[in-house]
């Protein structure tokens, strides 16, 4: 057994080693090494897998050993305070500090800033000291605070902004804060019915029984802001790994690919883009649709008119999508339904697929606490003396995990999990494809 000096050296180690690697990436790529001062965005490697395999180790490490060393007391306190840090959050992004800000690299004056964002001077200096504490803006001198590579992306021409506008706004309102109170709540506490839900605790005297999407469904602005939002999530969870990753490539010309639940098409269009052999179908509720158009016409108007693009309205719980593709791309779908809406939606799609169809699941894959079992996501293991599922490196996983559940009395799931559903389905696992921040399912029919 390992001595705990020799546990936190081990950890020291794989922190320079990740480092190195990280730093290798973006050399490999030709993109400056970053600095957190740099006033413009970060210059990322066009494809980040690699990158972020370092990364997992690298945050896994740090987290780790900064919690082994300091004193328990002032860890959980720091994660008691964490909601400020979400309260500041929400303050810049909804004043458009960034914004306010982006033609000033030299920095401006708080005072300046307050004037613009009509906010309390004294106020928003608190918020922008903490936040530039952070590293999230640049305090230049004292009270003169310019934009860095974080708080660029609260610019409003970012789809990031509107993640986290949503996330520290109505996220927060309306479910994480009443989390614990829908928990021991008698008629919500113990149903997985989505209409009791955290989120349908807190709009309860609003829209009685209703979801976050009956919600989105009466507040149109909010509904535009969350399918920006899931722009910036899109991004986030592996977007460049389903289209640089998977052979899509190697499919036959003509090839068809229904994205099922597709909203605008954020995954869908950069297949267009990049693999000309493909021929797209989205599909989703009538209203969706209509965005996706719009999207798509503003965005890569070549592909309707070269007819690589169709648009369908389809209720995935009532009826099939279109016959006989070649691919099913179901993204962050299935993740927001119990398992028995679940089992619904892929029977649609079981419906619908020829032999030779392929279904893609692309959703978050929950990997192991332990040992035990710590293969059972597809994915690799972590180095000791990190946890088997790179602890902290993996802890987006976890919190999308609970996040849903608030959201949506859903959740992400394990591979386990995910092929339990899929075979009470008719359809057969095939693999994993490792994306890093979530991954791909595949299956087939089964026969």
């Amino acid at each position: 057994m390992s001595s705990p000096k020799d546990v936190l050296r081990g950890l020291v180690a794989l922190i320079n080693s990740a480092a190195e690697d990280a730093m290798r990436q973006y050399d490999r790529a030709g993109c400056e090494i970053p600095t957190i001062d740099a006033p413009n965005e970060q210059q990322l490697p066009s494809d980040t897998t690699e990158l972020k395999k370092a990364l997992r180790v690298l945050e896994g490490a740090c987290r780790q050993l900064c919690i082994t060393l300091t004193p328990p007391a002032l860890t959980m306190w720091t994660r008691a305070l964490a909601t400020n840090d979400v309260a500041c959050l929400r303050v810049a992004v909804s004043s458009k500090v960034a914004d306010v800000i982006a033609q000033q690299p030299e920095g401006m004056h708080v005072k300046e800033i307050a004037e613009k964002t009509n906010l309390h001077q004294r106020k928003l200096q608190k918020v922008l000291r903490a936040l530039a504490a952070t590293h999230c803006f640049r305090e230049v001198t004292p009270d003169v605070f310019a934009n860095n590579p974080l708080s660029l992306t609260l610019r409003q021409e970012n789809t990031i902004s509107a993640l986290v506008r949503m996330r520290a706004t109505e996220f927060n309102k309306f479910a994480v804060s009443n989390f614990y109170d829908a928990l021991v709540d008698p008629e919500y506490s113990h149903s997985l019915d989505k209409r009791r839900s955290a989120w349908s605790w807190g709009i309860r005297n609003e829209i009685p029984n209703g979801t976050m999407f009956d919600y989105m469904e009466a507040h149109p602005e909010s509904y535009s802001q969350f399918h920006r939002a899931m722009g910036g999530i899109a991004k986030i969870t592996g977007l460049e790994g389903v289209v640089n990753h998977f052979p899509w490539k190697d499919l036959p010309q003509g090839s068809t690919v229904c994205d099922v639940g597709s909203g605008v098409g954020m995954v869908s269009i950069e297949l267009a883009k990049k693999y000309p052999n493909l021929h797209l179908m989205l599909q989703d509720l009538p209203s969706v649709v209509i965005q996706a158009q719009q999207f798509w016409a503003e965005k890569y108007p070549t592909a309707a008119e070269e007819q690589r693009v169709n648009f369908r309205p389809l209720d995935f719980f009532a009826e099939s999508p279109a016959k006989d593709q070649d691919v099913y791309y179901i993204r962050q779908i299935i993740h927001d339904w119990p398992d028995e809406d679940c089992e619904k939606i892929l029977k649609n799609v079981r419906a619908a697929m020829k032999p030779s169809s392929r279904v893609l699941i692309h959703e978050y894959i929950i990997p192991s606490n332990t040992s035990c079992g710590a293969r059972d996501s597809g994915r690799e293991t972590a180095p000791k003396p990190l946890l088997p599922n790179y602890g902290y490196g993996s802890t987006r996983t976890y919190l999308q995990d609970v996040n849903m559940l608030i959201l949506l009395n859903a959740g992400e799931r394990t591979l386990e999990e995910f092929n339990i559903i899929a075979a009470k389905t008719g359809l057969r696992f095939v693999k994993v494809w490792d994306f890093l921040e979530t991954g791909v399912i595949e299956y087939e029919v089964d026969v």
